[in-house]
């Protein structure tokens, strides 16, 4: 098994090959951004009016701090004192490197609703550009698309796409594609914007319905980020916000050393660290595919690795299920005292250990009577092999009957039955972040289980898709207003975990639903993916076959 370097800054190195790149001026930072920092960068429209129309008219006061490493913070702030609504603005400038991030809070400080909020944009900007094309350098994410090979775990996920966009054409992206309330398409929240002597990077943060659009005229590009769908009045002290933005400005003909200039911006500034030490992925060992192999063989009475080159996507062989749900302690410790010494670091227990297993006990976060001690005699017998604890959960998932759904149905969000969504059938509900009493009981549980249990990395998976969960729990005037309270309180349970357990590392377990966005970059060291399976297809010769024959 190789080291697998998948953190989620990572997310745009499918812009390889990369080259070494200039640092920009390391006292101003370059035009584009300066202009932005100087104007007001994101836009709404308040009862009906633009916020480049009131925003002049409202109070304004703004603070600036000088922080280390050459970034200068500032909070900016608008007052309408008529509806008590405050918009504050938070950027950070990095000036060593030519890039500023933001965010956009705003807060109902009055005694009565708003008046409709919309169209709220994180980045609302026309950049000037020179003549001839723009091209739109981003990578597509990971929907499950199949190779033309149809093989299983050939796809075409993570491709690089490089768009060249005449004048008066648009591009968009965005994070969940739905076609008829099925997820089927997906974009990474990261671009690259390029012309004739230069570009601009984005970088989005947010995990929730993200959208970005991009027009290209005669003399400018327009770029808007946001959250996809925002028409909403704020109850008195409810607040929101935005998607976070960063954005890095630079000069030239090759937009790969570019590239270089952002790695180092995540590294420098984003990545998590232990101790001053950038957290990194684990060699970690888990047993689900060796077990896999063994529920094959014992259905075919084939050796699995003759018969596992024939499946196919679907095939009723081709699943996991038998093999999560068949760990329990006995077979686990056994596996742990006989691991050979071969430089693993972790030691990896996923689905299938919680009452119920997999996938329908998912709402039940305490151990199957299969581990009659609880996990913590695992816990402990990775530790003495030095290795690290990592144990999977799946906390935003609530399966009928588990003890979530039933102890605080008024926690979890669930699907008419008239709507269609993806996956696991219509009783299965999604965990509300957004209520404060549920996301401080899920942090405490689980704050408890890493404790108890000597958990050392916290593996977060999230295999059914929210949207349709959000959408269907809006109202007509309060669209948007689930996810955003949702994907807030999220942050807030990560920060939660990591605030009570400073040494905890977060595997952002999905991708595919969780994305792998600047906010949990902040948080994650990634995703621990199966790596022992990659091109699977094709199993080295000298591979022991003994153990199925």
């Amino acid at each position: 098994m190789i080291r697998n370097l998948i953190v989620v800054c990572l997310a745009v190195i499918s812009f390889l090959p990369s080259l070494h790149g200039s640092e920009a001026d390391a006292h101003a930072l370059p035009p584009i951004l300066a202009h932005a920092m100087k104007t007001v960068p994101f836009s709404f429209v308040y009862g009906g009016q633009s916020s480049e129309q009131i925003l002049s008219r409202w109070e304004r006061s703004q603070t600036k701090k000088v922080l280390p490493d050459e970034r200068i913070q500032t909070t900016t702030r608008y007052t309408d004192r008529a509806t008590g609504l405050e918009v504050t603005w938070e950027s950070t400038e990095f000036l060593r490197l030519g890039a500023v991030e933001w965010v956009v809070r705003l807060r109902n400080t009055g005694s009565s609703d708003t008046p409709i909020i919309e169209k709220l944009l994180a980045l609302d900007q026309k950049i000037p550009v020179p003549a001839g094309a723009v091209i739109f350098h981003h990578v597509l994410g990971s929907a499950g698309r199949t190779s033309a090979s149809g093989a299983p775990g050939m796809t075409s996920d993570y491709q690089r796409i490089d768009q060249s966009m005449d004048i008066g054409t648009d591009y968009h992206l965005e994070h969940y594609g739905m076609k008829e309330g099925v997820h089927v398409e997906t974009d990474l929240p990261y671009f690259n914007t390029q012309w004739a002597d230069g570009g601009l990077i984005g970088g989005i943060g947010w995990t929730g319905q993200w959208e970005l659009n991009a027009q290209h005229s005669a003399d400018s590009l327009s770029i808007g980020v946001g959250q996809q769908m925002t028409h909403f009045k704020l109850h008195p002290g409810e607040s929101v916000r935005t998607p976070s933005v960063v954005l890095l400005e630079w000069k030239g003909k090759d937009w790969l050393q570019s590239q270089n200039l952002w790695r180092r911006l995540l590294v420098d500034y984003y990545l998590p660290r232990i101790g001053g030490e950038v957290m990194t992925p684990l060699v970690t060992h888990t047993p689900n595919f060796t077990l896999m192999f063994d529920d094959i063989a014992a259905k075919t009475g084939q050796n699995p690795l003759d018969v596992w080159p024939t499946l196919k996507s679907g095939n009723a062989l081709f699943q996991q299920d038998a093999s999560l749900n068949y760990v329990n302690e006995k077979n686990q410790l056994e596996l742990l005292n006989g691991l050979p010494d071969v430089g693993l670091e972790g030691y990896w227990v996923d689905a299938g250990w919680f009452i119920g297993g997999w996938p329908s006990g998912a709402g039940n976060w305490d151990p199957d009577p299969k581990f009659p001690h609880g996990m913590r005699p695992l816990g402990d017998a990775a530790h003495k092999r030095g290795l690290s604890f990592i144990l999977w959960f799946e906390p935003q998932r609530v399966s009928p009957g588990t003890l979530v759904a039933k102890q605080h149905p008024e926690w979890v969000l669930t699907m008419p039955d008239n709507l269609k969504k993806e996956g696991w059938g219509k009783d299965e509900g999604q965990f509300n972040f957004g209520i404060p009493a549920a996301r401080e009981w899920m942090t405490d549980m689980l704050s408890q289980h890493i404790t108890d249990w000597g958990i050392d990395t916290y593996r977060n998976d999230n295999n059914v898709n929210p949207l349709p969960y959000w959408r269907a729990a809006d109202t007509s005037d309060r669209e948007g207003i689930t996810e955003n309270h949702d994907i807030e309180g999220f942050y807030g349970f990560w920060d939660g975990l990591l605030q009570k357990h400073p040494k905890l590392t977060i595997d952002n377990a999905n991708w595919r639903i969780t994305g792998q966005d600047i906010e949990v970059t902040k948080r994650s060291i990634g995703s621990l993916t199966r790596t022992e399976l990659d091109g699977y297809e094709y199993f080295p010769k000298s591979i022991k076959r003994r153990r199925w024959s």
